[in-house]
């Protein structure tokens, strides 16, 4: 798989469309209903290296980074990023849930090997 497509073969958008600009807003705002509406009407969430989801979890909004763990957006940045940003703004079940997400990623990635 190419490096710049996630698992779902969704490519990385760069730069952002009307709807990647308003899926960033909505996920700093912590707005799911709407996030699960532009996903639905086609934005990327891999737009600007996985902006959505850092923008999320840097301010704490626990249910849009479920919903965009969920749509695969664990690609590129594999969660340091946003990660690190939940837990400097002291968003622990944020950091929590991404570290748990992305043991589980790595367990299927690089599932262990039989003895």
């Amino acid at each position: 798989m190419r490096k710049d497509f996630n698992e779902t073969g969704r490519k990385s958008v760069e730069p952002a469309g009307p709807l990647e600009k308003e899926l960033m807003q909505a996920c700093e705002k912590g707005e799911t209903a709407k996030v699960a509406d532009l996903i639905a009407k086609g934005a990327n969430v891999f737009v600007s290296s996985e902006k959505p989801l850092l923008l999320a979890a840097a301010n704490g909004h626990l249910e849009v980074v479920k919903l965009l763990v969920a749509e695969g957006s664990i690609g590129i940045m594999r969660y340091t990023a946003p990660t690190f940003q939940a837990k400097a703004n002291g968003h622990y079940e944020v950091a929590n849930y991404l570290k748990q997400a992305l043991r589980q990623r790595q367990w299927k990635d690089n599932p262990p090997k039989a003895a």
